[in-house]
């Protein structure tokens, strides 16, 4: 709740590139540290400019895991809930009510259902 919009729902793992780090070192450091996911081959999704005030950009990846929501070991700092949602699904609830959402949900949102 001290983070960057309070309360809203965001993507599961997120973080910002240190001097010397790459994208890679960065999601596989940020999985272990907010969702304590190890051992674990993430591929490599798209990479995208955000058009915001400090224009970015946003290397996305992909993992799959067979496990429940609950069994994630969250670092309550970073993250408050984990939960499944279909893609459908989260991009329907961020249009009917994204004020539960971050802002950059709903770009994540048309993106990752391409």
């Amino acid at each position: 709740m001290t983070k960057q919009y309070p309360g809203r729902w965001s993507a599961s793992v997120a973080g910002t590139l240190e001097p010397g780090e790459t994208y890679e070192s960065n999601i596989y450091e940020e999985a272990n540290e907010e969702l304590g996911i190890e051992d674990m081959k993430f591929e490599i999704g798209p990479k995208v400019r955000v058009a915001d005030d400090y224009q970015r950009f946003c290397q996305f990846y992909f993992v799959k895991i067979d496990r429940p929501a609950d069994a994630f070991v969250i670092q309550g700092v970073e993250v408050a809930n984990v939960k499944w949602v279909k893609i459908q699904d989260l991009s329907r609830n961020i249009l009917e009510h994204p004020d539960e959402f971050t802002p950059p949900m709903g770009r994540y949102a048309k993106i990752l259902s391409r």
